[in-house]
């Protein structure tokens, strides 16, 4: 049972760097073509919103899809230095960054 669960670990490890990288592909060649249609001067203000929200959703697969690469790369342990990080007060200093609009958001 163990070596099954190895072996599915290493598969899935497999997968994800794999989906990763093939995903960086397309998004870069969708986010291209956005950038040339949205050049045309007779672009109306309603397509110019409707490829803001497409640009939108394009950088958040590509965030997903560096997060997935910084998952292998971490499990892989392909960072030669690793520093410990105080995750309380990097919790803290961002409250305080954010206080002001935390407290008129509630």
């Amino acid at each position: 049972m163990t070596e099954k669960a190895v072996k599915d670990y290493l598969s899935l490890k497999d997968f994800t760097d794999h989906a990763s990288h093939e995903m960086q592909t397309p998004l870069a060649v969708v986010n291209s073509k956005l950038d040339i249609l949205i050049q045309d001067p007779a672009l109306s203000e309603k397509i110019f919103s409707t490829f803001r929200g497409i640009y939108n959703a394009i950088d958040k697969m590509s965030k997903l899809s560096q997060s997935l690469l910084l998952l292998t790369k971490i499990d892989n342990k392909q960072f030669s230095v690793s520093t410990e990080v105080d995750i309380r007060l990097t919790a803290k200093n961002k409250l305080e960054e954010l206080g002001e609009w935390i407290l008129e958001n509630p």
